[in-house]
């Protein structure tokens, strides 16, 4: 069987001068370093929509809204996503007019600066093991 050029999917080329880009490399590769899969899928999904609903956000992942709703607020006590309270008119399902709705979206800004500050406080934390170890072999005496 010949490869039908016609199925073929073609991605859009990865662009490293492309700022989203480098952003959203970032974004994965931390959130999969330091926390477990369904949660890194949350932050990645709420980035690539750029504004979304916990709801939604739960229906896309096939996640229970509870699980989300703990990751979200997880993510918001590390300041890796900020909620955008918006009040919108009720499609009459409901007595009530109008209806809160909560969006989520990474603030990009406070994002890199939170990954900055623990990069650093990572650095200093191992620069502290590593005088530990000089002073502990600097001090030990074989005694023969």
């Amino acid at each position: 069987m010949g490869s039908d050029s016609a199925n073929e999917i073609s991605l859009p080329p990865y662009d490293a001068n492309d700022p989203r880009a480098i952003l959203k490399t970032l974004i994965r590769c931390i959130m999969r370093t330091f926390y477990e899969v369904p949660k890194s899928l949350v932050i990645e999904y709420i980035y690539h929509h750029e504004r979304i609903k916990q709801q939604d956000l739960a229906e896309r992942l096939c996640l229970e809204p509870k699980a989300v709703r703990s990751y979200i607020q997880e993510f918001k006590r590390d300041k890796f996503i900020i909620e955008d309270h918006r009040l919108e008119l009720n499609d009459g399902t409901t007595g009530r007019r109008n209806q809160d709705q909560y969006y989520y979206k990474i603030d990009t800004t406070a994002f890199i600066n939170v990954v900055r500050y623990r990069l650093i406080h990572m650095q200093m934390h191992v620069e502290n093991l590593e005088r530990q170890q000089i002073y502990k072999s600097s001090n030990y005496k074989c005694e023969q």
